[in-house]
């Protein structure tokens, strides 16, 4: 156990040898803890120290479960006084400076030793042998990837971003599959927008890919094993979830605030796994962390080391990798292994010969050594290193400890969800008691010892509970149809045979003793009936607990068809499709338009999937399905939701995402020829403006006014307009019609000249602004860019020939229409014969596109039902834009 007040004794060594560092801080940075006040009041109330003004101001909400915030004040205040001020008012629990952070990791002169010896050493090279930690009897138990109740097991990987493409991570990647990526929708309710692949704090998204350090570390947890490529992390199978302390690639300054941010998502990740019985969340049951502050004393971040109990009471370990330097930690300090948190293992690193030489030590903080010299592991872009540090021997423990979680132990899972920081304690105590004693360890660490995992996972199942005789657990009902159903389930490799139960709900039971397989098939089942099912273990020919009861439902019932879903959108058409249902005879699908109460229907559908036709373009659509059975119809299915194609580029066209950070600056305002539109700035830095559209004429030249916004102090902004002339779903570079060179603290104007060439109708125009002078800051943004300093709104332009508006139209040509005046149809004759598919336009009195039509015949018949009555253009658009017949007729 580590003791804090050796710690503290520690300080009263003379300074000259072991006298502590202080880390380099953040300036005008305070971190602070205020879980029963308002934290407005606390900066309120902190407005003044000596007198003279702070600028005290809400950074921003670093962790809600430890209401921890980051404050900014004026870095010429002398901080400490400041500090002790801040603590002063009642509200604050916690407060520290913030501080930067530095990876661990070493690359010393010695010459590669053969690959992964940490796995299984033999002696090769001059090695000690078995001063590795049996990985490969380890894999005689386990290999990983879930619990005995089948929980998905999750490392979590805070550093500085992952290689989620290199090949032998990708099937380890974590990824959050109750979220849909890139839909700015917090859609699991966790608190994070689109964290589909983790979680970057600065940023605010899940760009989590393209690190470093974080992919050597990755792979000495959880390189996949037993694939043919490259090496093997300590599990076979884990799920690896990324998250990150600073930008991407980027070990430049990150500090202790990013650090609160990145332990916060693992922490809400467990908790809403544990909450919704795993239905949502993370089965997150270790963090890693190969980064700190030499030499630095605990007692600067009381907030950064009580996160480390937090995690550990929602059932999460975390592994911390000591200082690269030879110096006892227990005189000089370090950050975080000298934290006391009983849920922080605290690791240095040793080599082949079970010596550690470069790395901290100390025999009440540092809790166990772990290989760290020579290692081979993942790299950055798919490549593999041989590399050193105290870096890579922390996730070499965070991988033992997720693979005692695999260990095939019923109880252990059970008590994860039921005392969650007790389970933990367990798994710690079993890295910690299985250890290989190493004589030169003896007086450096806790244990005294370097990890073995084949040593831990003997603790585990030494200590397993229930005497052994594990209840089958991990029902699971399979081969479902209207008769028939298998029932299988995981068991201890040493119960001896299963009883088992089951009947129909209100039924008489079957009972069949001394199974000897673990799986059972059930037959002559009843249709669309419930059942239940339960198993026992036998053990020396004892009886042990029955199982959990499973319930399940066979085939056969009349109900509305599964994986309902819409495809093949076209502009008058989609395909809907769906899963059989056993009792169907046929189907029954109808369709309306978005607000009419009238449903058009197809009945007697036989297949599994029915195209519906003859739809308005640019329109929306509501689609339900329902079963029919012996005569019967069940109850519709959820109603979906489409939008046929038809409204031009700007809305039928895919375009890639773009967005920004609105803490401090926004788009204010814009102004491009007859558009005009003002904005606050949307919290996830993109707003959707393509309801607003405006009238651009080729070749023309439009005045445009763009005005920024700003939180507090203004700052040099670039804006950039891209408009999509070629309507190919694309910005292209010479689409770049604005480039606002070098920006400006408020309005920037000009004109915006319309590509002579652009093609007619409806396209997407995107507005761009971000924070930077030159080379500094997100400037030059790109038309894709994503986490700028800025924000990004995309609208509708239409574009229109020469003649813009009707008032010009003055002659007729290529086509005649008829009725002059139509009401609910227009006959349209093309003059000239028609070779390929016609675009026709109907523009209204304003120069706006009012309807779209299409035609490859030269007489086409228009519903202008829909038009309101006024005087409109008719245009004829061939498939290279250009204006082949146009006339005006009156609705």
């Amino acid at each position: 156990m580590k003791q804090i007040f050796t710690i503290l004794w520690a300080l009263l060594f003379s300074t000259a040898m072991f006298a502590q560092e202080r880390p380099q801080i953040v300036p005008g940075n305070l971190i602070v803890q205020v879980p029963n006040a308002k934290i407005e009041d606390v900066i309120a109330e902190n407005q003044f120290f000596n007198g003279q003004p702070t600028g005290l101001k809400l950074n921003r909400l670093l962790s809600s479960p430890m209401a921890a915030y980051l404050l900014e004040f004026d870095p010429n205040i002398h901080h400490e006084q400041f500090l002790q001020q801040v603590w002063n008012h009642p509200g604050v629990s916690l407060i520290q400076l913030n501080h930067y952070i530095q990876n661990r990791n070493t690359t010393p002169d010695d010459p590669q030793l053969n690959q992964q010896w940490w796995h299984i050493n033999t002696g090769q090279n001059g090695g000690t042998p078995d001063a590795d930690i049996d990985s490969d009897e380890a894999w005689d138990i386990t290999t990983g990837g879930v619990t005995a109740t089948g929980d998905t097991i999750v490392a979590c990987v805070v550093d500085d971003g992952g290689a989620l493409s290199h090949p032998d991570l990708m099937a380890n990647n974590w990824v959050n599959y109750h979220e849909i990526p890139n839909n700015d929708l917090d859609d699991d309710g966790n608190g994070y927008i689109d964290d589909y692949l983790g979680w970057n704090p600065v940023d605010h998204d899940d760009n989590v890919d393209g690190g470093s350090h974080g992919v050597n570390v990755a792979g000495m947890i959880g390189a996949v094993g037993n694939n043919g490529t490259g090496v093997v992390g300590v599990n076979w199978n884990v799920k690896i979830m990324n998250t990150t302390y600073g930008d991407i690639g980027n070990t430049n300054n990150p500090n202790e605030a990013n650090v609160i941010e990145a332990y916060t998502y693992p922490l809400v990740m467990r908790r809403l796994y544990e909450q919704t019985s795993g239905a949502k969340g993370a089965y997150v049951v270790v963090t890693n962390s190969s980064w700190g502050i030499d030499n630095a004393d605990p007692a600067d971040a009381p907030l950064w080391c009580a996160f480390y109990d937090t995690l550990g009471m929602s059932g999460i370990l975390s592994t911390g990798a000591t200082a690269n330097n030879n110096v006892n930690i227990d005189n000089v300090g370090d950050l975080p292994t000298a934290c006391s948190s009983e849920y922080l293992i605290a690791v240095t690193a040793t080599d082949d010969q079970d010596v550690r030489t470069f790395s901290g030590y100390g025999q009440t903080t540092i809790d166990l050594g772990a290989p760290g010299d020579n290692v081979r592991t993942t790299a950055s872009n798919g490549t593999y290193q041989t590399t050193s540090g105290t870096s890579f021997a922390s996730p070499a423990t965070a991988g033992a400890v997720a693979l005692a979680y695999s260990a095939p132990c019923a109880s252990l899972a059970a008590i994860s969800h039921s005392d969650p920081a007790f389970a933990a304690q367990m798994v710690r105590d079993a890295i910690l008691n299985g250890v290989d004693p190493v004589s030169n360890l003896a007086t450096e660490c806790v244990t005294g010892g370097r990890l073995n995992v084949r040593g831990a996972l003997d603790e585990i199942l030494n200590n397993c509970s229930s005497g052994g005789c594990i209840a089958p657990f991990t029902l699971m009902a399979s081969g479902i149809s209207d008769t028939l159903a298998t029932i299988s389930w995981n068991s201890l490799a040493d119960i001896d045979s299963f009883n088992i139960s089951f009947a129909e709900i209100g039924g008489s039971v079957t009972d069949i003793a001394n199974l000897p397989q673990n799986s059972f098939n059930l037959t002559n089942l009843t249709a669309c009936t419930d059942y239940w099912f339960v198993a026992q273990s036998i053990c020396d020919g004892v009886a042990g607990d029955w199982s959990d009861t499973l319930f399940f439902e066979t085939d056969g019932c009349c109900v509305p068809p599964t994986g309902f879903q819409l495809g093949n959108l076209t502009d008058t058409s989609v395909t809907a499709t769906w899963t059989s249902v056993l009792a169907a005879e046929s189907y029954l699908i109808q369709w309306r338009e978005a607000g009419n109460s009238t449903w058009n229907d197809m009945d007697g559908i036989t297949s599994t999937t029915y195209t519906i036709a003859d739809l308005a373009p640019c329109t929306e659509y509501q689609v339900r399905i329902a079963t029919n059975c012996s005569g019967d119809s069940t109850v519709f299915s959820a109603t979906q939701t489409l939008s046929t194609f038809g409204c031009g580029a700007c809305i039928d066209n895919a375009y890639c995402a773009s967005s920004g950070s609105t803490d401090y600056e926004w788009i204010g305002s814009i102004e491009v020829g007859d558009l005009s539109n003002s904005s606050s700035g949307s919290a996830n830095g993109y707003e959707d403006f393509t309801n607003m559209s405006a009238t651009l004429q080729r070749g023309d030249s439009i005045d445009f006014t763009f005005t920024p916004d700003f939180a507090g102090q203004a700052y040099t902004e670039h804006f950039r307009v891209w408009i999509d002339a070629d309507q190919n779903g694309a910005f292209d570079n010479s689409e770049l019609l604005v480039d606002d060179i070098p920006g400006s603290q408020s309005a920037v104007s000009g004109t915006i000249t319309i590509p002579s060439n652009a093609v007619l109708g409806s396209t997407r125009m995107r507005v761009s602004m971000a924070y930077g002078t030159g080379g500094f800051g997100a400037y030059p943004q790109t038309a894709c860019q994503e986490g700028q300093d800025g924000e990004v709104e995309d609208y509708c332009v239409n574009i229109i020939d020469t003649i813009s508006g009707i008032s010009e139209a003055a002659t007729t040509f290529g086509m005649k229409v008829y009725p002059i005046p139509a009401r609910t149809q227009l006959t349209v004759e093309l003059q000239n014969p028609v070779f390929a598919q016609t675009n026709l336009e109907i523009v209204d009195a304003m120069g706006r596109i009012a309807m779209l039509a299409t035609s490859s015949e030269n007489r086409t018949i228009i519903d202008i039902s829909q038009l309101s009555e006024g005087i409109y253009l008719l245009r004829a658009v061939d498939v290279h834009g250009q204006i082949i017949g146009m006339s005006r007729f009156v609705k």
